[in-house]
């Protein structure tokens, strides 16, 4: 089984959120155009919220483990 470090999955659950806040806004632009309701507020502090929480754990772990949280059970 590969190994895969817990940075690198970090890195792509927070990559996945600010997709889904440009998502959010493209949402948004268009709904606008048409005079339509925007997504709702919580969407999107919702999508900013969740990856600066998947950040702060990350660091909390290296701080806690040390620098080997970052990469995870090799076996």
């Amino acid at each position: 089984m590969e190994v895969v470090a817990i940075i690198s999955c970090v890195a792509a659950v927070v990559s996945a959120y600010r997709d889904g806040q440009v998502i959010v806004q493209r949402i948004k632009d268009k709904r606008r155009a048409r005079k339509a309701l925007p997504p709702t507020i919580l969407l999107e502090e919702s999508l900013q919220k969740g990856s600066q929480a998947v950040e702060e754990a990350k660091e909390s772990g290296v701080k806690r483990f040390g620098p080997k949280f970052a990469i995870g059970d090799s076996e």
